[in-house]
């Protein structure tokens, strides 16, 4: 939805496109998310070299059942009475949709994210009914919880 163009520049042969982008994402509209899990929607290919470019750009994924945007390097206030996370990373945006996704609360999980400070990189990796799964530095961790976080 809502959706811009974008000029994008290859940086290993300066070729120059433009690509069609949504910039606002309605969670009850949209029927497959992977392509943000996976990040290829921040992923064009060049046509001219065929490098893969990585290109950021200012994004909303909006929850209204659960009254959450998520924007990625910009400011959503046109969504009333919604809690806003605005992040910076591709990883944090995909990451934030992940748990929302799930049911789970955002607050909740970087707070259990947080108590595993002693590596040096911790991703949320997805839930069950009762347990909350984290990738840290590339091992497998299941952290118990009770059902409300």
């Amino acid at each position: 939805m809502n959706p811009k163009l974008f000029e994008i520049t290859c940086h290993q042969c300066n070729h120059q496109w433009f690509v069609k982008m949504d910039t606002v994402f309605h969670h009850e509209f949209q029927k497959n998310i992977d392509y943000i899990y996976d990040y290829s929607l921040f992923h064009h290919k060049c046509s001219s070299c065929g490098t893969i470019v990585k290109f950021v750009y200012p994004l909303v994924y909006y929850f209204p059942k659960r009254a959450i945007i998520i924007s990625l390097g910009c400011e959503a206030n046109n969504f009333q009475q919604a809690k806003n996370y605005r992040v910076e990373t591709i990883e944090t945006f995909c990451e934030y949709i992940k748990i929302a996704d799930d049911g789970k609360d955002i607050d909740s999980i970087m707070a259990l994210k947080k108590r595993l400070s002693q590596y040096q990189y911790v991703e949320y990796d997805g839930s069950d009914y009762d347990t909350i799964f984290f990738m840290a530095d590339g091992i497998p961790i299941a952290v118990s919880i009770n059902k409300d976080v």
